[in-house]
């Protein structure tokens, strides 16, 4: 049995809403620095693509996720990590990907705390710091979840039809 492709472009789907929320995150510093000079359309514009992403975001998860159950129900099949025994937000390193956007978070978290604290520092960075570890963090919830371990298990998916 194979996964779904529509499962697999609603996984890309979920990823590009963060992506645009992310950047959205950015277009707020602009608007902010716009609307103190009278100009308030990219501030209500950036703020409506943050929450329509955020939005998208979660209702795009959420089918995904009923859609995995009803695969899961209609195949009889049981997708279970044998790993974990715990939610999948705790799993610290559990994949390559999710390792690689846990570096990138700490290391913008840590960032992010020194621009925090180096009032010098140009508030444009920090932005770009902020929404790159909030992408960071979003990517890590996801990979590390039961959609994304639906999606990329299609061998364990046939191991489990064969008996």
């Amino acid at each position: 049995m194979k996964v779904n492709l529509t499962d697999k472009i609603l996984l890309c789907a979920i990823i590009e809403c963060m992506l645009v929320l992310s950047v959205s995150l950015v277009t707020m510093f602009y608007a902010g620095q716009l609307s103190l000079n009278g100009s308030k359309a990219l501030t209500y514009f950036s703020g409506g693509i943050f929450w329509f992403s955020f939005i998208s975001e979660i209702i795009l998860s959420i089918i995904l996720s009923s859609r995995r159950k009803k695969y899961i129900k209609q195949n009889l099949l049981k997708l279970k990590n044998k790993k974990k025994k715990h939610p999948g937000f705790i799993s610290i390193f559990s994949s390559l990907e999710a390792a690689i956007c846990e570096c990138i978070f700490i290391i913008g978290l840590i960032s992010f705390g020194v621009c925090i604290v180096l009032s010098r520092s140009d508030k444009l960075i920090a932005y770009i710091i902020l929404s790159i570890t909030i992408l960071s963090l979003q990517l890590r919830c996801l990979l590390t979840g039961k959609n994304y371990f639906y999606i990329k298990s299609e061998k364990y998916l046939r191991s489990e039809e064969n008996g």
